[in-house]
């Protein structure tokens, strides 16, 4: 499947700033995924190399919890007699997750301190449990699987002797030169369907903390290193045909 407009014309659209909604029909359900198509799936098939496997999962239990609203993992253990249960009670958030469309709204449109979410859904439909659309079901019925190409932006920077970013906080935002610097660097391009994932080198520096500065450091609050938000990145990002996107964040 193609891109379905150009970015000046998603820039366009009636609605909140740069919203896809529609574009792949009004019932549509999964949004850039749709353009991870047979042969997407194929060409990832193809780039392999090695059949080297690799995790990018992390563990409930790799992080403390990063703000009070998240409670960490809890387990419980039920004897029935001749067998054992596991209880496992988690905020999706806690570890390793794909978003849904439901997870973040547009906050100023159409009117201040309403929230708008995706395809118009109102906070009220969001929050009904009952309401499954635009769920992350979408993502086991239709699972997540292309080519990744692997942006290993810490890397780039210490091969080439870079400044460091600054892990914790938002003074050093990850540009689309150093983006693409490092695609260039590694010789890889994208296609449409290709999911994207860029190594910050966050995880590393997170969990070389000692439990004093993690404390410090959440206290904080001052935020975490990211990709810059201006309008070129998002350009590239669409036009690229990226079908998603993941992080070590």
């Amino acid at each position: 499947m193609s891109i379905p407009c150009s970015f000046d014309e998603l820039k366009q659209r009636s609605g909140p700033p740069l919203n896809a909604w529609g574009l792949y029909g009004p019932d549509d359900e999964l949004g850039r995924l749709n353009l991870i198509t047979p042969d997407s799936v194929k060409r990832g098939r193809d780039s392999i190399r090695h059949g080297i496997r690799i995790n990018l999962n992390l563990s409930f239990t790799s992080f403390p919890s990063l703000g009070p609203v998240r409670p960490p993992l809890r387990r419980e253990i039920e004897h029935r007699v001749y067998c054992i249960d596991d209880i496992v009670t988690f905020n999706t958030q806690t570890s390793t997750q794909w978003d849904g469309f439901r997870h973040f709204a547009y906050k100023h449109w159409p009117e201040k301190d309403v929230y708008t979410y995706h395809g118009g859904m109102t906070e009220a439909e969001a929050l009904d449990t009952s309401n499954h659309k635009y769920g992350t079901q979408n993502y086991a019925k239709h699972p997540i699987t292309s080519r990744g190409v692997l942006l290993d932006v810490a890397g780039y920077i210490e091969r080439h002797q870079l400044p460091p970013l600054s892990y914790f906080d938002l003074s050093t935002p990850i540009t689309l030169d150093l983006l693409k610097a490092t695609a260039n660097d590694e010789g890889v391009t994208f296609q449409p369907g290709d999911i994207c994932i860029v190594r910050t080198g966050w995880t590393e520096a997170f969990l070389s903390l000692s439990d004093e500065q993690r404390e410090a450091m959440t206290k904080l609050r001052k935020g975490t290193v990211g990709i810059d938000q201006d309008e070129e990145v998002l350009r590239w990002h669409w036009e690229s045909g990226i079908a998603a996107v993941a992080s070590d964040t």
